[in-house]
């Protein structure tokens, strides 16, 4: 009786003991795999995103292209500022200006973004070991900094809108300048037209007095009329 007993007992254990083993391997398994699967993961981020030379470099030159958009206005701005103009060139101008300005408005953005974009190159070449090419992204990244500066700081959307406003008071002084010409030219049409006006009334009385014959020479004609 015993010894059956202890076969069950051994018939009861053996199968538990099993299940264990089988589910701490599955444990085992699961976290290498999982921790594989990480690391493949990780290894694919970095990988997928390369700063390749020519990328940095397509950014610098776009950069560059930029800023000669925004300088050129600005530049053709300031030749037109010195030409004489007659008021229809210069409300003209006012229009192309204000179109110029959200042109530079479009061209700075663009400008931000590559910086930002730039930036973020450098960020990432910062937690890697690739330091010739983080002091290449670095370099160019200053570069690009100076060129918004010099942007902002030579033709800056500020400046542009103290160009504009100028012309505005420039068109408005213009406009009430001719309406004032204006005004005092109608003024003296009517002054003139009053004074003829005037003149015609006191010729008319007079020619029609010289016509009338005097008082004396009706009785000088009624004596004759009665000597007869």
């Amino acid at each position: 009786m015993p010894k059956a007993l202890k076969r069950i007992k051994m018939m009861l254990v053996f199968p538990c003991m099993c299940s264990v083993a089988f589910y701490m391997g599955a444990q085992i398994v699961t976290h290498t795999e999982a921790a594989f699967v990480t690391e493949q993961k990780v290894q694919g981020s970095i990988a997928a995103a390369p700063v390749f030379p020519k990328t940095i470099y397509t950014l610098k030159q776009t950069a560059k292209q930029h800023e000669k958009v925004i300088l050129q206005v600005y530049e053709n701005m300031k030749k037109e500022v010195e030409e004489e103009a007659s008021i229809e060139v210069l409300e003209n101008r006012l229009v192309s200006w204000k179109e110029q300005r959200e042109k530079v408005a479009f061209e700075r953005e663009l400008l931000q973004k590559i910086y930002i974009e730039m930036e973020g190159y450098y960020h990432q070449l910062q937690e890697s070991h690739s330091q010739e090419q983080l002091q290449s992204v670095k370099e160019n990244l200053n570069v690009i900094n100076m060129i918004c500066k010099n942007v902002d700081k030579a033709a800056g959307i500020q400046k542009i809108d103290e160009e504009i406003r100028t012309l505005q008071k420039q068109v408005d002084a213009e406009k009430g300048k001719k309406l004032h010409e204006q005004a005092n030219v109608l003024e003296k049409q009517e002054a003139e037209h009053v004074t003829a006006t005037e003149s015609t009334a006191t010729e008319q009385p007079s020619h029609h007095k010289e016509e009338q014959p005097s008082e004396q020479d009706v009785d000088s004609h009624l004596k004759e009329a009665t000597s007869k």
